[in-house]
């Protein structure tokens, strides 16, 4: 088994796509493995669906941060729409 107790930085791509995917309890136990005081995320999506938007929520002790992933997802939108 990996030891994750000293990760500092967890970066999730794909967030939608795992949970899409059936990965919700497999996303959850990464998670709260990484049990450093020290630990930051970064959580990417394509799109934000309301179960991405409840994990980003869940995961940060920070409401900003949940505010900047969802500013991700605007300005990732917003530049897919310019060069459709």
């Amino acid at each position: 088994m990996l030891a994750l107790d000293n990760v500092k930085w967890l970066v999730m791509d794909e967030a939608d796509r795992l949970l899409e995917n059936g990965f919700e309890q497999q996303v959850d136990e990464i998670i709260f493995a990484c049990t450093s005081k020290r630990r930051r995320m970064a959580l990417f999506s394509a799109t934000m669906p309301e179960r991405v938007e409840d994990l980003a929520r869940s995961t940060t002790h920070c409401c900003k941060i949940g505010h900047a992933l969802l500013l991700y997802y605007a300005l990732l939108s917003c530049c897919n729409s310019a060069i459709l």
